[in-house]
């Protein structure tokens, strides 16, 4: 059984995949973690007094409810991050991760400079109450851009980067940030402006410590949301429509579009649910 020392600095990997060790061991050692592969939950019961600092579930072994929330229970202090191929069909088990206290995600495969990054950003909400300062901060973002898909990770870097300025949000937030924001730029983008690089996008981001909002607006004609489908209906299943906004309606506290349906209106609201608002 791993001593107090190595508990602090542990990686688990809960994975069947060999090749996998291989492809995380090298960068998590450089941020000071020792990773231990794990072929399955079954085989958790050898850290059961442990407390490891980061947790990776491959979504091979097909983590579901029981196994999110026996991993809640067993490693309460533990940051648990999910790994699996972004794809529509994956997206709703990666919801329902998040909401189970998974906190991240890495794409399948993995990019060394994805897992150097997150591995950076891997810093504990600070908790406790706010600053004054924080109080009475805010930051706002207003960007026009042209309909380019290959912009969107920058965009959401850019956004990410200012909510880091609040001790109000951890990385469970800035994940389903990350997720819904993708999902609406690519909307904007490929639907609103069908890819037509002459359209633009406006995005306008406003941050404080209480809540995230943010509006994608394109200059297509927009939609009626009340019309889409149910994706979750039985008769639904199968059908790729509706997946997008179910997904962000999961992901963000409130969801809203303007009248014509061109514009959407995303809110997360801070972790600090204690504090006072402003």
């Amino acid at each position: 059984m791993p001593g107090r020392e190595e508990e602090q600095t542990t990686a688990l990997l809960i994975s069947d995949r060999s090749d996998l060790s291989g492809q995380l061991a090298e960068v998590l050692e450089g941020f000071g973690y020792k990773l231990r592969a794990v072929p399955s939950f079954d085989q958790l019961d050898t850290y059961t007094d442990a407390q490891p600092a980061l947790i990776v579930v491959d979504f091979s072994v097909q983590p579901g409810e029981a196994e999110w929330s026996g991993l809640g229970r067993q490693f309460p202090l533990s940051t648990k991050w999910a790994l699996l191929e972004l794809s529509q069909s994956a997206l709703p088990g990666l919801v329902a991760a998040f909401k189970l206290g998974c906190q991240n995600f890495l794409a399948d495969p993995v990019e060394r400079q994805e897992l150097e990054k997150k591995l950076a950003e891997l810093v504990p909400v600070q908790g406790g109450a706010l600053g004054e300062l924080e109080r009475h901060m805010s930051t706002e973002i207003k960007l026009e851009l042209p309909s380019d898909v290959s912009l969107i990770e920058q965009v959401i870097g850019l956004v990410a980067h200012r909510c880091r300025d609040f001790r109000s949000y951890g990385p469970r937030t800035l994940a389903s940030l990350r997720i819904a924001l993708s999902e609406a730029l690519s909307n904007a983008i490929l639907y609103g402006n069908a890819g037509d690089r002459a359209k633009s996008v406006t995005l306008q981001a406003k941050v404080d410590a209480w809540s995230i909002k943010v509006q994608v607006t394109d200059e297509g004609s927009g939609f009626d949301p009340r019309e889409v489908p149910d994706p979750t209906r039985p008769d639904a299943i199968e059908s790729a429509s509706g997946r997008g906004l179910f997904l962000l309606q999961q992901l963000a506290d409130e969801v809203t579009y303007n009248e014509q349906g061109n514009s959407v209106t995303l809110v997360l609201r801070s972790e600090l649910q204690g504090d006072a608002g402003p």
